[in-house]
């Protein structure tokens, strides 16, 4: 069902990505679990990635942290499964709740 579902595509300026996300996962913080997770990372980035990673990490640079495994990991992985796609709209959200509006109206107008 979901192939066959009209796609929409919600892009977000970066710096309120690493917002978003240090506002949510710091909530639930687990530093040990999640160096772990990064650490196995090593298979999918180089070496010198995950060591610069896990440095920004322990010395508190967060927001850093957060960029650097959105540039080097997630964004490369979600590029490859979009690219195969076709939006029926592009919403930028600036704001969760008017980018939330523009949805809605973009899903209004395709029924």
């Amino acid at each position: 069902v979901m192939k066959k579902s009209p796609v929409i595509y919600i892009d977000t300026p970066m710096e309120r990505r690493i917002d978003i996300l240090l506002r949510e996962y710091t909530k639930v913080r687990d530093d040990e679990r999640f160096l772990s997770i990064v650490k196995s990372l090593r298979s999918k980035l180089s070496e010198k990635t995950v060591a610069e990673m896990i440095e920004l990490f322990t010395g508190g640079d967060l927001h850093a942290f957060v960029e650097l495994l959105l540039l080097k990991y997630y964004d490369p992985l979600y590029r490859y499964s979009i690219s195969r796609l076709d939006f029926i709209g592009t919403v930028t959200n600036h704001d969760s709740d008017a980018a939330a509006e523009k949805v809605m109206k973009i899903a209004e107008n395709f029924i």
